[in-house]
């Protein structure tokens, strides 16, 4: 008997939108009833947020705090942007050979000795971008040595543009010779050296490598020989980069917002007046980029209905603006709103749907902007969010709200006469809804309902000529059970709740407002003919 008790009170919330674990059924006293007996089952009072946001209060927002006016608010994290999108370091690798003059070969026999210098201009290679400076995090500076010369000596191996607190890097290599050629590696932490490719300020992704060979002569062996350095910068990383990053793609992506509201619904025409679609790039970033929207829709995944937002004026591409040098640390946030005064976004709305999808590439240093100097760190980010905003303030009709939860009734009937449900809703929104519970067995075939169709279990509250609620209306509903329909109860395995809400007037295009103020009360009891436990 409580399982029907527990349906009945489902079954009449409902559409306002309690959460199914709202009540504890399991409290529900038992004891025996006797014929004839009557007991209130519950007397509940639910406000706009139990019936609009009952998952989440924050989809709640009130837009005008004096009337309290309100909207719900639908959010979404889209896409987020890390500096590898934009640029990775790539591993970078160089070679150099030493030899020696026959003028050189001849100092080093004669006077038992020479020094060799060298230098080499060396290109960083990037895709696309020219790059100034750089701060590094993690990565080596390796070097691999082999030499042929029949002689002891050394070699120092300088990079003036890779300083570390200022000193430039320098690396000394001794080596002796043993009968057999020389190889040496050597590997060094690049964290914390800072990079300048600019050769003083003249250029980009450039800088040298010197070179200073000395020689020792070993009487009797040759002269002949070379000496030959592989340089590699490899698996490098940074907490910071500057230059020019060049127009590059970032991404193509595709995500979408929940509308919540739409959640259980299957069908139905739904109007606002001013629904607004915010967009948001946060961006930390030194590098400005435009998004282009590909895709900018609502689905239906019940009818498969696809609603595109027909751009009437909004910018496409989105032009998103970035922070300077000056700035860096701190993100620049760019919005954009998609209205009815840029767009047809009304319409998207309209047929209930479940999901807004958009999909968008975006590029950095698009040149539709003004050039601007980029910098990244490795905490740097491009995050792209959105809201939809969905004023309450419009009209529906024929909105059709689907449930099906599993069901299973153990409970002794024999003694059952009838039941007599009754409900009391008190309403003061403006809408109403008919409510139909559906008995199924185990391949959703319907046995049995709980109303007469078309039972109005809801009734609207009255509005003024501005759509404000002004008086509360009641409705009082019974529905009596019998004791011949019990066994389609005990063969159902699902029960399938359906109901039907229209604001008021809908039909008409009557425009309804909701505000904090409303409440809906509903009062549930119950009759019991006959002699049982429950």
């Amino acid at each position: 008997m409580k399982k029907i008790l527990s349906l009945f009170i489902l079954a009449t919330v409902v559409l306002s939108g309690c959460k199914k674990g709202r009540y504890d059924f399991d409290k529900l006293a038992t004891t025996e009833w006797k014929p004839s007996l009557a007991a209130p089952a519950i007397n509940s009072t639910l406000t706009v947020y139990d019936v609009l946001a009952h998952t989440d209060s924050n989809d709640i927002v009130i837009i005008d705090s004096l009337s309290g006016l309100v909207s719900l608010v639908y959010k979404g994290n889209l896409y987020s942007y890390n500096p590898s999108n934009i640029l990775t370091l790539t591993d970078q690798s160089t070679n150099n050979t030493i030899s020696l003059t026959p003028t050189q070969q001849t100092t080093l026999s004669g006077s038992g000795s020479v020094t060799v210098t060298n230098s080499q201009t060396v290109t960083y290679n990037t895709s696309s971008a020219n790059l100034d400076s750089i701060i590094l995090k993690a990565g080596t500076l390796d070097f691999n040595i082999n030499s042929s010369f029949q002689h002891n000596g050394s070699i120092t191996i300088s990079i003036p543009a890779l300083k570390k607190n200022g000193v430039p890097f320098s690396a000394t290599y001794t080596f002796n010779y043993t009968g057999t050629p020389i190889s040496i590696s050597s590997s060094t932490n690049m964290q914390d050296y800072h990079f300048d490719l600019t050769q003083n300020g003249n250029t980009t992704n450039t800088f040298d490598i010197n070179y200073s060979l000395t020689l020792n002569y070993i009487s009797g062996n040759s002269t002949n020989g070379s000496i030959s350095v592989s340089t590699g910068m490899n698996n490098w990383d940074f907490y910071s980069v500057f230059g020019d990053f060049g127009n590059v793609q970032i991404a193509s992506d595709i995500d979408s917002i929940l509308v919540k509201i739409f959640n259980s619904t299957i069908t139905g025409y739904f109007e606002l007046v001013d629904p607004k679609l915010n967009l948001y790039v946060h961006n930390s970033m030194g590098v400005p980029a435009e998004v282009i929207f590909n895709t900018l829709q609502s689905v239906n995944v019940n009818t498969g209905q696809v609603t595109p937002i027909v751009n009437q004026g909004f910018p496409n591409p989105w032009q998103i603006n970035a922070p300077t040098v000056s700035q860096i640390g701190s993100e620049v946030v760019t919005k954009m709103t998609i209205d009815k005064s840029n767009s047809d976004i009304t319409n998207i709305i309209t047929p209930t749907p479940k999901y807004v999808v958009i999909q968008s590439d975006a590029n950095a240093n698009p040149s539709s902007m003004p050039a601007q100097y980029n910098f990244m760190t490795d905490t740097s980010k491009m995050h792209i969010r959105a809201e939809l905003e969905l004023p309450l303030i419009g009209f529906a009709y024929g909105m059709t709200f689907v449930d099906t939860i599993p069901f299973e009734f153990g409970d002794n009937v024999e003694e059952i006469e009838s039941v007599l449900f009754r409900s009391i809703i008190t309403n003061g929104f403006p809408f109403k809804s008919n409510i139909q519970i559906y008995f199924a067995d185990s391949n959703y075939v319907v046995l049995d309902s709980l109303y007469a169709p078309n039972t109005e279990i809801i009734q609207s509250g009255i509005t003024n000529n501005d759509g404000r609620v002004i008086q509360k209306t009641e409705k009082l509903t019974d529905v009596t059970f019998t004791q011949n329909r019990m066994p389609n109860v005990l063969n159902a395995k699902y029960v399938i709740i359906r109901a039907v809400g229209e604001s008021l007037n809908g039909t008409n295009s009557q425009i309804s407002k909701i505000y904090e103020d409303y409440t809906i009360q509903v009062r549930l009891s119950l009759k019991v003919n006959g002699k049982m436990n429950i």
